[in-house]
């Protein structure tokens, strides 16, 4: 029985003179996933950002088809040519799974909990 899909956000930190080849790179990942079955349904987003101090980064969101699909991956040939290249392009990389909730700053600075009901609420959330 296979499970459920699991939602995931990815950061890329580009090398300085890396960007371009990176975005590139990172174009063909989720067509890769796809072909390969370890996608889920929700469509790949990929966010090209600039930092508040400068520095370019990426911001990729996507769901593994199921809990295995990661693992299942680093066997597959299309999704390790397009992660081979990525070593020599990052400076660093982060990966977290997407909860139900989300953590949002509120109040006093303290960090609270807060369903993706309250989140899109424009009144203060209180907990």
């Amino acid at each position: 029985m296979r499970s459920k899909p699991v939602p995931m956000l990815v950061v890329y930190r580009p090398r300085r003179g890396k960007e371009r080849a990176l975005h590139a790179l990172l174009r063909r990942h989720g067509k890769a996933l796809r072909a390969a079955g370890l996608a889920g349904d929700e469509p790949f987003r990929l966010l090209h950002c600039r930092g508040k101090r400068g520095g370019v980064f990426f911001v990729e969101t996507f769901a593994w088809a199921d809990a295995t699909a990661s693992d299942r991956a680093h066997e597959d040939p299309a999704v390790l040519a397009v992660w081979s290249p990525m070593e020599d392009l990052l400076e660093g990389m982060d990966i977290a799974y997407r909860g139900a909730e989300a953590i949002t700053a509120a109040g006093r600075g303290a960090f609270r909990k807060a369903t993706p009901a309250r989140l899109g609420s424009r009144r203060r959330v209180r907990g």
